[in-house]
């Protein structure tokens, strides 16, 4: 039987400049989001770092504080390629050094 959550990759995000996200992967990736709800408000200090074709925001970051967001599962898409390895290896360095 195959997981509901699937790796498969569905849909491009595209990417906004001048954030962590777009440090890491550029203007743009594949994602396997699953999601039926998303982001309509931003809580405060968070800015939108990505979003699906269809204007659903797919990933956001705080201002000031080490927090991103992200609405797709990394983890499952790491059982077909390394690809999103960046994300967990700059989690882990802000995490040992927040600033």
């Amino acid at each position: 039987m195959q997981d509901v959550l699937s790796f498969d990759v569905d849909h491009l995000v595209t990417i906004e400049p001048a954030t962590r996200l777009y440090d890491l992967f550029g203007p743009e990736i594949r994602v396997n989001s699953r999601h039926h709800q998303s982001i309509k408000d931003l809580g405060d200090g968070l800015i939108v770092t990505a979003r699906a074709p269809d204007g659903v925001i797919e990933a956001a970051e705080h201002r000031e504080l080490s927090i991103d967001l992200v609405q797709w599962y990394p983890e499952l898409l790491l059982r077909k390629n390394d690809d999103m390895r960046c994300l967990f290896e700059s989690f882990v360095r802000r995490c040992r050094d927040p600033k």
